[in-house]
């Protein structure tokens, strides 16, 4: 949506060594949807980032995405389930992520 559009350019404008064409570039990439990746693939990104953080960061890159599946204000079952994958492969424990999601804003 457009607003998990703004929350991602917002995420991402973060990371000191993406410029803003860089940020772009992500953003236009995944509008419409994410790409494919194989089991392989995905198992590869899972390890790396297992190697690379520790059990506080993998819990902030896990807060991270249900922040940003959270940006349009309704988190489909389809993405818990989805966040509940990540938590496991990455080893954070899945019930920790229903905490992670952020509340919704009070009605305006």
């Amino acid at each position: 949506t457009e607003a998990e559009q703004r929350s991602l350019r917002h995420l991402l404008s973060h990371i000191g060594r993406l410029a803003p064409t860089g940020v772009e570039a992500v953003c236009t990439s995944l509008r419409g949807q994410a790409p494919e990746l194989t089991e392989t693939e995905l198992s590869l990104c899972y390890r790396e980032l297992k190697s690379l953080c520790d059990g506080g960061e993998r819990r902030e890159v896990l807060r991270l995405l249900a922040q940003l599946a959270a940006a349009d204000g309704a988190l489909a079952q389809t993405e818990m389930d989805e966040l509940e994958t990540i938590a496991e492969e990455i080893g954070v424990p899945r019930t920790e992520v229903r905490s992670m999601i952020p509340a919704a804003p009070p009605p305006s």
